[in-house]
């Protein structure tokens, strides 16, 4: 009992050495103002001494303020969850019925989640703190060629062969030999 407790504080304490050790980096380029005089207050107060941090890339750009601020990302994730519960039926209904409709509904269901999921492990593991700057930003770019490629290639698929239902019906019909 005591070794898990020992390994989890060991492991919190690499985590805020590693704090520590970008620190410096993460607050380089930053501006630092101080808040006004209050009146009713000493000037030894602690809230009259605390800097702010403001950053200008954040101030003038409204996304990125809209972030700052502990953004919204609700619409984006309710999307990725309807996506990805509708392909439990859009799938089977591609295969039982083919046609050219769900066969493009279906590429592109399956083109935004496989995206949604690359993107996200990106974002994860490539951060611009862990790999640099270009590596973060090359891999993102990198996943999106990636996705408007496969993209292009399954509604090129669909709309020159005989599209994505039918092909997995032909290899399910695959007979051993």
């Amino acid at each position: 009992m005591a070794l898990p407790l020992m390994l989890r504080s060991a492991q919190k304490a690499q985590g805020y050495s590693c704090i520590l050790r970008c620190s410096p980096v993460a607050f380089k380029n930053t501006n630092y103002v101080s808040l006004p005089q209050l009146p009713n207050r000493t000037s030894s107060s602690l809230v009259q001494k605390t800097p702010i941090l403001l950053q200008s890339k954040i101030l003038t750009n409204p996304v990125m303020r809209c972030m700052s601020e502990g953004g919204d990302h609700r619409m984006k994730w309710t999307i990725e969850r309807l996506i990805s519960v509708g392909l439990i039926g859009l799938l089977p209904l591609t295969i039982a019925t083919p046609n050219p409709i769900l066969d493009n509904v279906t590429a592109v269901a399956v083109t935004l989640h496989i995206h949604w999921g690359i993107e996200a492990m990106a974002e994860d593991y490539l951060r611009p703190i862990v790999v640099g700057n270009a590596i973060s930003k090359a891999a993102l770019i990198a996943v999106y060629i990636v996705s408007t490629v496969t993209l292009g290639g399954l509604l090129y698929f669909n709309y020159t062969d005989i599209g994505i239902g039918k092909v997995i019906r032909k290899f399910w019909a695959v007979q051993p030999c």
